[in-house]
């Protein structure tokens, strides 16, 4: 049996029918994701129009345009010249900025709520745990080198994701698409815990008792939002506000788990993103007691995802494959 350039196959090649039933499980799920991100934007909408906010069009042009072209890029690969790989990369790709982009207005319009903060909580939960905060907090920043590194660690999440789904369209898209629909899952729910225990994080609550220890990051916005005086959504200037539970914690864990049982890259991502999680402490700002809420806010996305995608499938992709030029022949 000839095979094209552009195919790929296995060493035992799936029969088309297989192939075939992967490649609509994988344009459902796509669909279903970007409806799931066009009800969040139509909730984001229908806020501001209800409210004194605005959006900044010109801080939106930006995500807007990068999606759109992310998006567009996807299409062609699907029905122009197909490709499965560069499809499901692009795909993702304008799945995870236009997520970004809607949950970040969402998350800011869920704050603005001003429900009480739950700062006092969460810093007695870290003390029943016998974690004492401030204390760790002036150990790093007594060790400039320990504190830049983490400083290094916590801002390399975007950088992680993008390399992590450029990898995985190649290797398997099954796990770009666990990825990507356990990032919207669980960003969903953060925002939703966020709005009922919102915090100003473990900077300002302990900055007024502890002026030896040095902030590591702003959260201005979260007040300025409280009190009525930010009502201008600008994309390009927009703060990570959420404390409780830890984002970045949830990432680190989900690139954890999508990289399971891949050599060399599982032992590395799993060093680097224990790094990140302690680095939420220090450059975060975050309470311990964060991190146990994102666990389990990672293992509820985790199980949800499984649940939406049911049975599962056989990829072509979730082992190793081989592309066969035109000139070569599979067996029979």
């Amino acid at each position: 049996m000839a095979v094209s350039g552009t195919d790929l196959v296995e060493a035992a090649p799936l029969r088309s029918g297989a192939a075939t039933s992967i490649a609509l499980a994988i344009s459902r799920e796509s669909t279903l994701k970007w409806l799931t991100l066009g009800g969040i934007a139509l909730i984001d909408a229908a806020w501001i129009a209800a409210s004194d906010f605005h959006l900044v069009f010109a801080g939106a042009a930006g995500p807007i345009i990068c999606a759109l072209l992310f998006a567009a890029a996807a299409y062609f690969f699907r029905v122009v010249r197909r490709n499965p790989t560069l499809f499901i990369l692009t795909d993702t790709l304008a799945q995870l900025i236009a997520c970004f982009a809607v949950c970040g207005v969402l998350s800011y319009l869920v704050i603005s709520t001003n429900q009480p903060l739950a700062d006092s909580q969460l810093a007695a939960l870290d003390r029943a745990l016998g974690f004492d905060w401030p204390r760790f907090i002036r150990w790093v920043q007594a060790r400039p080198p320990v504190d830049y590194a983490l400083w290094l660690a916590y801002h390399s999440s975007i950088v992680q994701m993008f390399m992590i789904v450029f990898l995985l369209s190649h290797w398997s898209e099954t796990r770009v698409g666990e990825l990507s629909g356990t990032i919207i899952i669980s960003l969903i729910l953060t925002i939703l815990i966020s709005g009922a225990l919102p915090c100003a994080s473990a900077y300002p609550f302990f900055g007024a008792t502890r002026p030896d220890i040095v902030p590591e990051i702003g959260v201005n916005d979260l007040f300025a939002l409280r009190d009525g005086s930010l009502r201008a959504l600008n994309l390009t200037t927009m703060d990570g506000l959420i404390t409780f539970p830890s984002f970045h914690v949830i990432l680190s864990l989900l690139f954890i788990y999508v990289m399971r049982g891949m050599p060399i890259l599982f032992p590395l991502g799993a060093l680097l993103n224990i790094a990140v999680i302690v680095s939420t402490l220090t450059a975060g700002g975050h309470y311990l007691v964060d991190s146990l809420g994102a666990l389990a806010v990672t293992a509820v996305s985790v199980a949800l995802y499984s649940v939406f995608k049911g049975r599962k499938t056989t990829s072509i992709a979730d082992r190793p494959y081989l592309a066969v030029s035109s000139t070569q022949t599979a067996a029979p």
